[in-house]
């Protein structure tokens, strides 16, 4: 490739996002390029350096689209400078990066520039929604900055613009998350960028993963919010902790979780921790740095509860009674919707 020159690189002392676009050929998703990719956004003289060698980056997958790294970057969204998520996103949603009908929910939409990344990055999505409060904000019109919301998320692609919906439903209110999520069909993707919360993000769990597509995903960002003593964020103030229970942590809550994805191990098929209408299809648990992914069971046969195990030969009930009558004790002083 030619490296652009360096008077390419630089707009208001920060590095060109088109110029380091043409310097940048395809490469593996986890080069570490990245991240001087990211310091040339604060620093003139880096930014220089790396377009002249033409710094190899992820840019675009097998098919030419881009990455979200370089999505984000080009929004200046925290998702990837400040939290790394992209090295975890890229991976979990390759399955769902070119399905056909893809429908999306994002919760929390502030501005909607991060509905632009989504609209740019899935190929063919039918759906790509997002939910969050503005009325809150008595200064402005509540109305106007959702419909604003909505505009700045397609206006280079003015042609998705109708398959982008934002709505106002507020993640700290039970009965407005229920509302919506009664009143859509189901979502294959779905990612809480809200309030970050713990007691937040575990009723909007509970309200949308029963709504998850099989074989769909849910995203838990921003978890710092589970280990933090006492704070403020948007208004909301909240004391988690390390070790903290439901609702206060909501990563204490997901370990608790794993035991119901491996209640057929121990024989107990209608453990339950959240409710089995929120809880009995999780399939998968996978821990991030600062994120969580729940997989829900995909419709196949294959992925019947009851067909594995295999119950031929394996440990009878009685081995497993006493421990998981003990802890079910424990948990059920945390949570009401607990039952064995």
């Amino acid at each position: 490739h030619n490296a652009p020159s360096q008077s390419q690189c630089h707009q208001s002392s920060f590095i060109s996002n088109h110029a380091c676009r043409r310097a940048s050929p395809q490469g593996s998703p986890y080069f570490s390029g990245h991240a001087l990719l990211r310091h040339c956004m604060r620093s003139p003289l880096l930014a220089s350096i790396v377009c002249a060698i033409g710094l190899q980056t992820a840019s675009t997958d097998e098919r030419g689209r881009a990455s979200l790294d370089k999505l984000w970057l080009e929004i200046k969204s925290d998702k990837s400078w400040r939290h790394g998520y992209h090295r975890y996103y890229e991976r979990e949603l390759a399955a769902y990066r070119h399905m056909e009908g893809l429908r999306l929910l994002e919760i929390g939409v502030d501005k909607g520039y991060s509905l632009r990344v989504w609209l740019e990055y899935f190929s063919a999505p039918s759906l790509v929604e997002g939910i969050g409060v503005w009325s809150q904000n008595s200064t402005k019109d509540s109305r106007k900055e959702r419909d604003l919301a909505a505009a700045r998320s397609c206006e280079f692609r003015p042609e998705l613009c109708r398959i982008v919906r934002v709505r106002e439903v507020d993640q700290s209110n039970q009965t407005s998350l229920r509302r919506h999520a009664m009143n859509s069909r189901c979502w294959h993707v779905i990612i809480d960028d809200g309030s970050h919360v713990p007691w937040h993000q575990m009723l909007a769990f509970m309200q949308f993963f029963p709504k998850v597509c099989a074989g769909g995903l849910y995203v838990i960002e921003d978890l710092e919010g589970s280990y933090l003593e006492r704070a403020n964020f948007y208004g909301y103030k909240f004391a988690g902790g390390i070790g903290r229970t439901f609702p206060s942590n909501t990563v204490e809550s997901f370990k608790d979780l794993i035991d119901v994805l491996m209640r057929g191990r121990f024989q107990h098929s209608g453990f339950t921790v959240l409710g089995r209408e929120v809880d009995k299809d999780i399939v998968r648990l996978t821990f991030g740095d600062g994120n969580i992914f729940a997989e829900k069971r995909p419709s196949s046969p294959d992925w019947k509860f009851a067909r594995y195990p295999a119950r031929h030969n394996y440990f009878p009930q009685k081995c497993f009674e006493r421990s998981v009558e003990k802890y079910s004790a424990t948990l059920g002083h945390i949570y009401p919707t607990h039952k064995i």
